[in-house]
């Protein structure tokens, strides 16, 4: 065999030997650099949680749902890479039960909202509520990572654990750990605040911090503008950080008043009509436009699809159940319908969403609608 043949072999070996040593054994991951990897696809999820709290604060539950899915995504991502720590020896199965307990009820809670958000008949009050829970649950969670207390991990959890939602002028406290020891001298972390629509002048948090960060303590007051912020930190080039929201003042995030639905609204109407087996069988699909409008106290009149009337409350839900009435379609029957008006923090008139159902002796219909106040 010459040498140029022996010389292919062994390059084809080398690299079938590379192909089967486990993932990260070519080049060992520390303890830290594992950390700092989790930690950065957890960063990732929350700037889609970011996206969440901007979607609750601008009244679009479409929006909320594509991202409460992303969010999830980058969840279930983090606990598969606790799993390979472990798998690698990286970390113990004792400190993955940890994070992982943590970690899970943040996966649970973004389910939860996810769902929620799925049923049109709750309100912008009930998803404010589920991303209350989630960002407590994620805050719990962060707060794990550092009581782990590994060397050189760089975290930041608030000082005393909460929701992380507040109302404006709010001061919020922070703790970062994992600082190098001469961080006051090397001048190691700054401290930025993302306000994502602060070109329109929205500000949930304002750029005033108290105390001084490379101590390990610090804090951040909140604007006046309704929406989410991130708290964010850079310790020599990692970056670590925490959501925020503000309630802002007077919206239906707090205290809604019906008037603030007020206004008449045009949309459209989607379903199916199922005919019973005895009377021939088939589905037929249906549509149309829809308009209706409230008055100050809430009442709804319907002009089309048909005519009737209906009562809005102050979290914007209604429905037939709730005393809302229903509408009657050509003779045919009478449609009961609900659903949801959700307000929106620009200068946009509210949207609602909902579900209709029609019985008639000789089958049922269902579907969706869904209008908007100019």
């Amino acid at each position: 065999m010459n040498l140029k043949r022996l010389l292919l072999l062994a390059s084809l070996l080398a690299a079938l030997l590379v192909a089967l040593l486990p993932l990260g054994a070519s080049a060992a991951m520390t303890k830290v650099e594992f950390f700092d990897t989790l930690i950065d696809l957890n960063e990732e999820k929350k700037a889609a949680m970011l996206q969440l709290m901007e979607d609750l604060a601008n009244g679009d539950r479409e929006a909320m749902l594509v991202h409460s899915q992303d969010a999830i995504d980058y969840q279930e991502q983090f606990l598969a890479l606790l799993d390979q720590g472990v798998t690698e020896g990286i970390i113990t199965d004792k400190d993955r039960k940890k994070l992982a307990s943590n970690f899970n009820q943040v996966l649970t809670s973004l389910k939860k909202a996810r769902d929620l958000l799925m049923n049109e008949l709750k309100t912008q009050v009930d998803a404010r509520k589920a991303l209350e829970t989630l960002n407590k649950s994620e805050g719990t969670a962060d707060q794990a990572i550092a009581k782990l207390g590994v060397a050189g991990v760089i975290t930041l959890a608030e000082k005393k654990p909460t929701a992380g939602f507040f109302s404006p002028g709010k001061t919020v406290w922070y703790k970062v750990t994992g600082l190098p020891a001469n961080c006051c001298q090397t001048n190691c972390v700054t401290v930025a605040i993302v306000n994502p629509y602060a070109d329109l002048g929205i500000v949930p948090v304002t750029g005033a911090i108290q105390g001084n960060p490379c101590t390990g303590e610090f804090g951040v007051t909140m604007g006046q503008s309704l929406g989410g912020g991130r708290v964010e930190i850079t310790v020599n080039g990692k970056k670590r950080s925490r959501l925020v929201f503000n309630y802002g003042t007077g919206t239906a995030l707090t205290k809604p008043t019906i008037s603030q639905f007020a206004g008449c609204y045009a949309g459209s109407y989607s379903g199916k009509v199922t005919i019973n087996p005895q009377w021939g069988g088939g589905v037929e699909e249906v549509g149309g436009g829809v308009a209706f409008c409230i008055d100050n106290s809430g009442k709804v009149t319907v002009t089309a699809p048909g005519t009737g009337t209906g009562k809005v409350n102050a979290s914007g839900s209604f429905s037939s159940s709730l005393g809302a009435g229903s509408v009657v379609i050509g003779g045919v029957g009478t449609v009961k319908w609900g659903g949801t008006f959700w307000l929106p923090r620009a200068n946009l008139g509210p949207a609602a969403t909902g579900v209709w159902t029609l019985k008639f002796k000789e089958g049922h219909a269902s579907g969706r609608w869904s209008a908007n106040r100019p």
